[in-house]
């Protein structure tokens, strides 16, 4: 798997796509650890143990790089000082007066616009998610080590479900539900995509997806027999870590795009969708969701790890292409 190749042409594809700011940045291929919550019965404050652990681990990491911070409500980057990383730290402690809604997105690049592969991202609603973006390369050099700081940054977290593995790093105002999506989910399989803030509160559910690391809360745990239940769906050649309030399941040794070009295998994934698939997020709410290519692409890509998968492309997809048959997917 030629990472660099395939990062270029991921970026080539989309400079001529709509582009937000006129930088040329839509998306960038990254490495991901996501994690999804309920932010109604476990909000930051009875959360904060497990939250502040992600966010610092994170921040062990991604701090030499980052450089803006878009707070949500203002619409705009600012540069980085010593007290933003002050802000979620303050919103999780017992003095903060109670909000609603909240959420900080920590980025890096050379400006606002650029693309970058180093970020941080915290939302709370209804639903609540974490996310550390990181290069490809930070999985790849270390599978068993993103595996040991995933259960590190995650083992005192109250949650529902999240993923760790290959994903995208979408520009903030990026619409998701276009062509250029459509046809990068129907190339590479193991490549998470969409929009964090878009999923957050459907996500605590059921599962979006599996990943090379996919994440199960202990509630939805209970539909399919809790964690004696999954290992025994599972078998003994696929890892589940235990963790304080869920598991992480692990695909493999290491993770694949599933670039069906290539014809990577990904058996792995397919195992754990097939264990996973009762809690899958509901079908009354799959129906609504249009965020990777739009409603039936996204029906369909929710449910390509399936056992036998019905393919909905019938020949290959260079992913460098200009496309003339921008299809209607509603």
């Amino acid at each position: 798997m030629d990472i660099k190749n395939v990062s270029r042409d991921i970026d080539d594809f989309f400079v001529d796509d709509n582009d937000p700011k006129g930088s040329g940045f839509q998306v960038k291929l990254c490495a991901d650890l996501i994690v999804y919550y309920d932010g109604n019965v476990y909000p930051l404050k009875s959360n904060r143990d497990g939250a502040l652990d992600f966010y610092h681990n994170a921040l062990e990491i991604l701090k030499p790089e980052l450089r803006y911070v878009l707070i949500d409500g203002t619409g705009r980057y600012k540069k980085i000082t010593p007290k933003t990383y002050e802000m979620l730290p303050y919103w999780a402690c017992d003095d903060c007066p109670t909000r609603l809604a909240m959420g900080v997105h920590l980025d890096g690049g050379d400006t606002p616009e650029s693309r970058s592969d180093h970020s941080f991202y915290f939302k709370e609603g209804w639903g609540g998610c974490l996310r550390m973006i990181v290069p490809v390369e930070f999985i790849l050099d270390n599978p068993k080590g993103f595996v040991e700081l995933a259960v590190k940054m995650c083992q005192r977290l109250r949650f529902e479900t999240g993923q760790g593995g290959f994903s995208l790093h979408l520009h903030h105002d990026y619409g998701t539900n276009g062509i250029h999506i459509r046809k990068l989910s129907q190339r590479f399989l193991g490549l998470d995509i969409g929009s964090p803030f878009y999923w957050s509160d459907t996500l605590i559910q059921g599962i979006k997806t599996v990943n090379w690391l996919t994440l199960v809360g202990d509630r939805l745990l209970k539909k399919i027999g809790g964690r004696d239940g999954l290992r025994e769906r599972l078998l003994t050649d696929i890892p589940v870590h235990d963790l304080d309030h869920g598991v992480i399941i692990q695909a493999g040794p290491k993770p694949t795009l599933g670039d069906v070009n290539a014809g990577d295998d990904i058996s792995y994934y397919r195992r754990v969708s097939r264990v996973l698939e009762p809690i899958r997020v509901p079908p009354e709410i799959l129906s609504r969701l249009n965020d990777i290519g739009g409603r039936n692409n996204t029906r369909r890509w929710m449910a390509r790890f399936d056992n036998n998968p019905k393919l909905w492309m019938d020949r290959f997809i260079p992913i460098n292409a200009k496309y003339g048959d921008d299809e209607n997917d509603d």
